[in-house]
């Protein structure tokens, strides 16, 4: 079965719009992926920032927490300094007995 000019050029149109429309698939895919990559760029920049920020946040929790340690730390050695100066028969009564408990302990260790 032979084919006909008009037939030819008919196939010829059919096979140049299937290129063309190829090569508009080809640009959208090469369009979307330009796209794709610039929204997870984007995506990574927000979430690197976002991180930094708690990063940050959790920087100065730790800074006050350890401020309110130092405090609390300072107030009960000033409590017990006072405590000391006001009762100080009690206080080395109290150590006396602490490091009597410590050696008895370390003495049942060492045999």
């Amino acid at each position: 079965m032979a084919m006909t000019g008009r037939q030819a050029d008919q196939l010829r149109t059919k096979a140049e719009q299937v290129c063309d429309s190829a090569r508009d698939v080809q640009d959208n895919l090469k369009d979307l992926g330009t796209t794709a990559t610039r929204a997870a760029r984007e995506q990574f920049r927000h979430m690197q920032s976002q991180a930094a920020e708690c990063m940050d946040q959790g920087q100065e929790r730790a800074r006050e927490f350890l401020a309110s340690g130092k405090s609390r730390v300072s107030d009960l050695e000033q409590t017990l300094e006072m405590r000391i100066q006001d009762q100080p028969l009690k206080a080395v009564m109290i150590a006396a007995g602490i490091g009597f408990l410590i050696g008895a302990v370390c003495l049942r260790r060492s045999r």
